[in-house]
This record gives C-alpha cells, structure tokens and sequence, in this order.
C-alpha cells in the first residue's frame, strides 16, 4: 500500500508537475503549476510536507508525463447586423463618398455641427471687433 506522499507525487506526475528538493524547499516544475495545484493537493502539501521531501530525497522515481497544451477556446464573434441604413455589414463608413446620402441622420448630424461651428466663429469675430 502506497504513502499518502508517493500517492501525492503520482498524480503531480500524471498531470506534468515534477516535485524536487531544492535547499530545504519543495520546488514544483514547471514553476507556474504551483498555482494549478488543487485545495485538496494543497492541504496535502501543507500536513505532509517532510514526508514528501523524505520520499523526493530518497529517490523516488516517477514518470513525470508531458503537460497537456490548453488552448483557451477561441470565442465566435456576435452575428454581425447589418447598418439599417445601408445595409453593409459592416458600415461603408464617413469616408465613402455616399456615406451621407445613405445616412440621413449622420447627415444631419453633419449640418448641425457645421452650422454651429460657424455661429460660434461669426460671434467670436463680433466681439473681437
């Protein structure tokens, strides 16, 4: 019947972690699995750490196998919705020369800021006279 140490240090192996001693300390490999490690393998960890490090220093031999590659799952953009004035998906944009006439409301958009630009600049030139 297997320790509960050697049974900790299998299943870090069937998952890719090596455990060695390093100085005094346990040092996982690669160094980011230690964030991996479950609360379970944690408490572990915690309750019978000289027996794990007594197992690594007597030479326990485990077949570490290779960490599996985790892709994170590539996300599937929204269905795009056609602009309800031109009906490009995606919009043909401001500098197409039809924008304006496919787009009322830009258009007017457009006027009122152009006119206000120029009722602002008439005021500054009178009160700068």
């Amino acid at each position: 019947m297997t320790d509960v140490a050697t049974t900790w240090l299998e299943g870090l192996a069937a998952r890719g972690i090596a455990v060695t001693v390093r100085g005094n300390k346990l040092v996982a490999h690669p160094a980011s699995s230690y964030k991996d490690l479950t609360d379970a393998e944690l408490i572990v960890l915690r309750h019978h750490r000289a027996e794990i490090k007594a197992r690594l220093q007597a030479g326990i031999t485990l077949e570490v196998r290779s960490a599996p590659v985790s892709t994170p799952p590539t996300p599937t953009p929204p269905p795009a919705t056609p602009c309800r004035w031109c009906g490009c998906t995606p919009c043909i944009g401001e500098t197409h020369r039809r924008f304006y006439d496919l787009h009322p409301i830009e258009r007017q958009r457009r006027d009122d800021e152009l006119a206000t630009a120029t009722m602002k600049a008439a005021i500054r030139r009178r009160n700068a006279q």
